[in-house]
């Protein structure tokens, strides 16, 4: 064993810890009073006393060190008895009681029985009653049980029914089928029904390897471009060409089949929209006058009219699409018409909106270089680039791409077309207006709106068939010639 080198004093008898017992005492926080004023202080306990100033009377506290901590706390544990802890109650002699109002979860004396015990929670006084005593069932011994056959035993076949009163889903043993049942909820009695007797579908006869193949499904013919020379020379029928391209079933066109019911609801629309005008101009013209029943009525009417409109003019669009479409595809009269769904008629709306933008912005242009006629060019420009485009987006296939090169082609090689369809249709727009202003100068401005109405309605409807016409007479002679059957 080593020994202790000589000269040198055993720890223990110094006054300072070795270096050891410092390396294992950690600081620990002790709470102390001032012996001078009272003060509570906290204080680091180390392996060393030591004395801090305290910052109320500045007087010296002494903080002990840990090994006189130490010796103080294990002596006021000899100095104080250990007492046993209170046994707990078995919690099998407690009686569990159930609040009446809130269902809590409680626990009483036997000697509560009879009492009211109050909840903690709501504070109900709920009776505590005396616990049922529990029946002990008696287990036959082992010996008692037999096991059953080893052949399989065959499932218990079950009738399901609902209750006729409540529907609650009841099964039977099927022995019991005409015998009288009461429902458990309901307390209804009815007869259970004789089980139904399932008839299996006939197989056919297929030999293995072998399927019954039906009939293929007819698939609705896929969407053809707008112009013929793009489409196969067979969907153009010769015998179906009319005798004048421009006049033959094109002015009557609005008053037969279809298109008559369309144009009435068009022009039941176009009525609406003028009379929610004229109210709102009225309304308009008191405000003015100074008249503020006048300003705030005409919130109700201009309201009443952006609804109105747009169904309107959408509904318009879509006619007007599905007559040039079916028109141009050498069709004499529309069967394809857009569904009486406002949500189909959005589409249409945006390839007439953008054509008719179209034009009047280039006939703006032109307005502002020429110097004046603004108005007159942006009708202008509607009018004659209008048509163009519209033609153009259908043939793309895009309500914003007015440029297709068929269709800018055909101004040069079917030029006396383009010039007759402008014609006939300035003709019907400016008979349109005629007949307008004729009558609002005769019968008031009331009447002309009733009877207008109509008339615009029609002018619509046979635009369109020209325009329908036009692309139909321009594409015609622009197919590919058939190939020889022959060859």
């Amino acid at each position: 064993m080593p020994t202790e080198p000589s000269g040198q004093k055993p720890s223990a008898a110094s006054g300072r810890a070795s270096p050891a017992a410092d390396s294992t005492m950690l600081p620990v926080q002790v709470r102390l009073a001032c012996p001078h004023c009272g003060s509570k202080l906290f204080g680091v306990a180390e392996a060393t006393p030591r004395h801090v100033g305290c910052p109320r009377c500045k007087g010296a506290v002494e903080i002990p060190s840990l090994g006189a901590l130490a010796a103080a706390r294990a002596q006021q544990a000899a100095a104080t008895p250990a007492t046993a802890a209170p046994a707990p109650e078995p919690r099998s002699e407690l009686i569990p009681v159930v609040c009446r109002l809130c269902k809590t979860r409680m626990y009483a004396q036997p000697a509560q029985v009879g009492q009211r015990l109050r909840c903690p929670d709501c504070y109900t006084e709920t009776l505590v009653e005396r616990p049922k005593e529990r029946r002990r069932v008696e287990r036959a011994p082992v010996d008692a049980y037999t096991l059953a056959g080893d052949g399989p035993r065959p499932p218990e076949q079950l009738l399901a029914m609902p209750c006729p009163l409540c529907h609650t889903r009841l099964h039977f043993p099927v022995s019991a089928a005409g015998s009288t049942a009461t429902c458990p909820d309901c307390g209804r009695s009815f007869t259970v029904p004789q089980p139904r007797v399932l008839q299996r579908r006939a197989q056919p006869d297929l030999v293995a390897g072998e399927y019954g193949v039906g009939e293929a499904p007819s698939r609705a013919p896929a969407t053809q471009p707008i112009l013929r020379e793009h489409r196969p020379a067979a969907a153009v029928d010769e015998a179906s060409e009319p005798r004048w391209t421009f006049f033959s079933g094109v002015f009557t066109f609005p008053f037969r089949g279809a298109a008559a019911l369309r144009w009435f609801y068009l022009s039941a629309g176009l009525l609406v929209v003028g009379q929610l005008v004229g109210l709102i101009a009225g309304l308009w013209l008191k405000a003015a006058e100074g008249n503020s029943i006048g300003g705030v009525a005409m919130a109700f009417p201009a309201i009443a009219l952006l609804w109105v409109s747009l169904l309107t003019f959408s509904f318009g669009a879509s006619c007007f699409l599905s007559i040039v479409q079916e028109t141009a595809a050498g069709a004499d009269d529309v069967e394809s018409w857009a569904d009486l769904d406002w949500r189909l008629w959005v589409l249409p709306l945006v390839y007439v909106a953008f054509a008719g933008l179209c034009g009047a912005a280039l006939g703006y242009g032109a307005g502002r270089l020429i110097g004046g006629y603004i108005e007159v060019a942006v009708a202008a420009g509607i009018a004659l680039l209008g048509p163009l485009v519209l033609v153009s987006t259908l043939e793309t296939g895009s309500p914003l791409n007015p440029v297709s090169l068929p269709v800018w082609a055909s101004l040069l090689r079917r030029w006396w077309a383009w010039l007759l369809y402008y014609l006939l249709s300035g003709v019907v727009v400016a008979l349109a207006v005629a007949v307008y202003g004729g009558l609002m100068g005769v019968v008031g401005l009331q009447l002309a709106g009733l009877l207008g109405a109509p008339v615009a309605a029609a002018a619509w409807f046979i635009v369109a068939r020209l325009l329908g016409r036009l692309v139909w007479r321009a594409s015609w002679e622009n197919l590919p010639d058939e190939p020889d059957e022959d060859a």
